[in-house]
């Protein structure tokens, strides 16, 4: 397994980001989907679906040798290691998998009409980003939920105009590190809503 991580004397000043190879991992979960459309309940919905999936995995690693130097090159277990210090345990979960992954959409679609929409929500859990070595604590992607909008109609017989609105909840790609029992701020980067306005011709 390849993992992305901090050598360093600190994750954000004097660091560099790098790869390091991870022996072996345990990895194991579950996926759950559903999807329906609603004319069940009413003839008025038969058009209208809904679905989700729901993703469950849990990861272990052993936490390598090089977790614990300073300079990523040696197994020094002194007193100012971040590990040895917050007294966490000798494994931990695997560089970038989140314990959970949700989608869920609820959906319109209409032949007769040539009109398509749709709602879409999306969130993972917390995850390791980066790991880092010896005295520093390991940084990590905050839960990010998402919700976007899409619309389109036929218009005439050849044309079909569509609209889409993405990350209306305008959601920010936030990263910490954990220290203490507290979270203190990494990264955060404004991701901002984003709309388009598209029109199609179909030739054949």
């Amino acid at each position: 397994m390849i993992e992305r991580a901090f050598i360093g004397s600190s994750s954000n000043t004097g660091s560099q980001l790098t790869w390091r190879n991870v022996d072996q991992a345990t990895i194991y979960g579950a996926e759950f989907e559903a999807r329906t459309r609603l004319g069940m309940i009413t003839p008025a919905l038969r058009n209208v679906k809904v679905g989700g999936n729901l993703s469950l995995t849990q990861s272990e690693i052993d936490v390598p040798c090089f977790e614990y130097a300073d300079d990523g090159s040696r197994c020094l277990r002194g007193p100012l290691v971040f590990r040895q210090v917050n007294d966490e345990s000798s494994t931990r979960n695997l560089q970038g998998q989140s314990p959970y992954l949700l989608n869920l959409d609820l959906r319109y679609e209409n032949s007769e009409t040539g009109t398509s929409a749709g709602i879409f929500y999306s969130v993972f859990g917390e995850r390791l980003s980066v790991v880092s070595t010896g005295s520093t604590p390991d940084v990590f992607t905050q839960p990010r939920p998402q919700l976007d909008v899409t619309f389109s109609q036929r218009l005439f017989s050849r044309w079909t105009a569509s609209f889409k609105a993405k990350n209306l909840l305008n959601s920010a790609q936030e990263k910490v590190y954990s220290f203490g029992g507290e979270s203190f701020p990494y990264q955060k980067n404004e991701t901002g809503r984003s709309f388009s306005l598209g029109f199609k011709y179909q030739i054949n």
